[in-house]
């Protein structure tokens, strides 16, 4: 074989291997962009949940951000994408539970942000709300660790009990024991009797 084939086979050999480089990366540009559309298909989700560990819509939303720069950092170690949304709430779950043991956020319970109704403006009808709403955050503000994690993610992040299990790492029965705890405990301290403690 002369040179002349020699160099022409090196040629179409450096072409092929270019041209499948360029495949690879495109097909892996549209992988990473199908990735980032799913994750931000739950970013309702995921800010409703940061609103349960933090005091105001502002600071949930920055922890939202925070939970998102954490998955893009860590997106190439996602190895099974039909188990992206655990994998998402599982990082905002410890994020903001970090922020919750270094004292950040107080809890608080579910707040809506939609206009007010006309009767909301009443001054008497505000205050009655007002204590409503100081009632049931001192309620959920006593549970127990594990109940409060899993009625937030039931509640604020709208997961399923399958989820919560797999999100928590503990089994679905124990799951459905908290939540029920969990809420009859709510009921029993708004009923007014004698406050549970917390562990």
């Amino acid at each position: 074989m002369d040179s002349e084939c020699i160099e022409s086979l090196i040629g179409a050999v450096g072409q092929d291997i270019i041209g499948r480089t360029q495949v690879a990366e495109q097909e892996q540009g549209r992988k990473s962009e199908a990735l980032s559309e799913e994750m931000m298909s739950h970013h309702a989700q995921i800010f409703y949940l940061c609103l349960g560990f933090c005091k105001n819509a502002a600071d949930a939303e920055d922890l939202t951000h925070d939970v998102y720069l954490k998955a893009l950092e860590k997106s190439a170690f996602l190895r099974d994408t039909d188990k992206l949304k655990i994998w998402l709430f599982r990082i905002a779950r410890n994020i903001c539970l970090n922020h919750v043991r270094r004292g950040r956020f107080i809890r608080l319970f579910f707040q809506d942000y939609s206009p007010p109704r006309a009767e909301e403006l009443d001054p008497e009808f505000r205050m009655l709300q007002s204590e409503q709403l100081r009632s049931l955050k001192e309620a959920l503000f006593r549970l127990p660790l594990r109940q409060r994690e899993a009625f937030i993610l039931r509640e604020y992040g709208d997961l399923s009990y399958r989820e919560i299990a797999e999100t928590m790492k503990i089994k679905e029965g124990t799951v459905m024991s908290a939540l029920s705890s969990a809420r009859k405990k709510i009921i029993r301290y708004l009923q007014g009797e004698k406050p549970y403690g917390t562990r």
